[in-house]
């Protein structure tokens, strides 16, 4: 498991826990050799990240925290390995419960680092957010995590008040009744014991609250780490219950998050999509702007402009001889533009290969752009040997539909993209000698 951090004012937010199920993985349990993590939720539950706040200024609160963290960790691991043997048993498969080793704590001062903490609350299969105090940080955190992705169980402690209108309905645990005095009070007196501390809490070390190289002091931190761990057991299991029913019911996809909050990512503008993506070939976004939706399909007056080119990635500029995508709707590019570029300027397109595909084109664009429809493009573009980009020369590329999408009402001003992928085509010469010669008029 791993922490992260993120700094603001005397407070720091999202000590964060990583559960790896791969560690855990035992042969027999979950479907074709997978963990007995994912057979037991049905997702493939690589990580698990707590995010929670905690005061770093505060001697006491930064030790508490952390003893906190461990109290947590536990609980997530018996209540994903619970599922894990429940879900065993039902399908007639060995699942021994056995605790899972250890997991490697590291504290990571993200408060310099927060593109790190962002990325692994993006990445994480499942976010608990434990939401405690007015936290400006863990606010922000947990509005990115809820723009990008699902599966965030939230664990409140304190007043509901604390929890954003937005987030009402979504699966969350009432920490503050479930969790026990008992072990509140064994946390907070090894949290104020500084004489006889068996814990590391060096930041130097990048550990939070683990054994240290002394062997003695490895000893006495074990078992500091198993009484918290026995007062979970003894005095937590409706909380463990409640963990375990939170990660059954995100199996059941009943943690999606509103639908206003998912369609919120439409907004997002392409070039920043594009330029998070690793790709290869050329890749376009194009926008067409749209008065109206006339009866499912548009009209020719319900358009209001385009379409045109609005985001792209480095292949196709270069495929195309440009260094930029242009902003301004004068300078826009449409598909007569670039091939004019191909051909007159780049000098990469043949004539007849450009009359060709621009056939084929204007045959297939209405019905893609106004119908909603897919047809085959039967005419590739075909470059020819004279292109500076070695990876484009003497290729043929097949523009490809692969994403639509619509932003605004149907019935009234919005606007729609295509997502253009071009397919290079690997086509044996005695196939491309036959293309020739039917496009010469000689083919039968």
């Amino acid at each position: 498991m791993t922490t992260i951090e993120t700094r603001s004012n005397g407070d720091q937010a999202a000590p964060g826990v990583r559960y790896d199920s791969k560690a855990h993985e035992q042969p027999g349990a979950g479907s074709q050799g997978g963990s007995p993590t994912q057979a037991a939720t049905g997702l493939p539950l690589r990580n698990v990240v707590v995010m929670m706040p905690f005061h770093s200024d505060d001697p006491f609160a930064f030790r508490l925290q952390r003893l906190e963290f461990l109290r947590l960790q536990h609980i997530i691991e018996k209540a994903l390995l619970a599922n894990s043997v429940e879900e065993a048993k039902k399908h007639g498969r060995a699942c021994e419960p056995t605790k899972p080793p250890p997991a490697q704590v590291i504290h990571q001062r993200v408060g310099f680092y927060p593109a790190e903490a962002l990325r692994q609350i993006a990445e994480a299969d499942v976010l608990v957010a434990l939401v405690s105090s007015a936290n400006a940080n863990v606010v922000f955190e947990l509005a990115t995590r809820v723009l990008l992705r699902d599966h965030i169980i939230l664990l409140l402690d304190g007043n509901r008040e604390l929890l954003p209108i937005y987030l009402d309905g979504m699966i969350h645990i009432n920490y503050r009744q479930y969790r026990s005095e008992s072990v509140d009070r064994r946390l907070r007196s090894m949290a104020a014991d500084f004489d006889s501390d068996p814990l590391d809490f060096n930041d130097a070390a990048s550990k939070d609250c683990a054994p240290g190289t002394n062997a003695i002091a490895d000893t006495k931190a074990m078992k500091a780490i198993k009484a918290i761990t026995d007062a979970v057991d003894e005095h937590e299991r409706d909380l463990i219950v409640e963990f375990k029913h939170a990660f059954g019911d995100l199996a059941h996809v009943r943690a999606l998050r509103p639908a206003y909050l998912r369609n919120l990512a439409r907004f997002i503008t392409p070039g920043a999509i594009i330029e998070s993506w690793d790709t290869h070939d050329p890749l376009c976004v194009i926008q067409t702007n749209w008065k109206k939706m006339t009866h499912g399909y548009y009209a020719e007056n319900d358009l209001w402009s385009g379409p045109w080119i609005v985001a792209a990635n480095d292949s196709f500029l270069s495929f195309y001889g440009l260094e930029s995508i242009p902003k301004e709707l004068e300078d826009s590019l449409d598909a007569v533009t670039l091939l004019d570029r191909l051909q007159n300027t780049m000098h990469v397109l043949d004539e007849k290969d450009r009359r060709a595909f621009l056939a084929d084109q204007e045959r297939v664009s209405p019905l893609v752009f106004f119908r909603h429809e897919s047809p085959p493009i039967r005419v590739p573009l075909r470059i020819n040997e004279n292109h500076t980009d070695p990876r484009f020369r003497g290729k043929l590329f097949l523009p490809t539909i692969v994403n639509r999408a619509r932003v605004g009402p149907d019935n009234g001003v919005h606007r729609t993209y295509h997502t253009i992928l071009y397919a290079p085509l690997e086509i044996p010469v005695d196939t491309e000698k036959a293309f020739r010669a039917q496009e010469n008029g000689n083919g039968r």
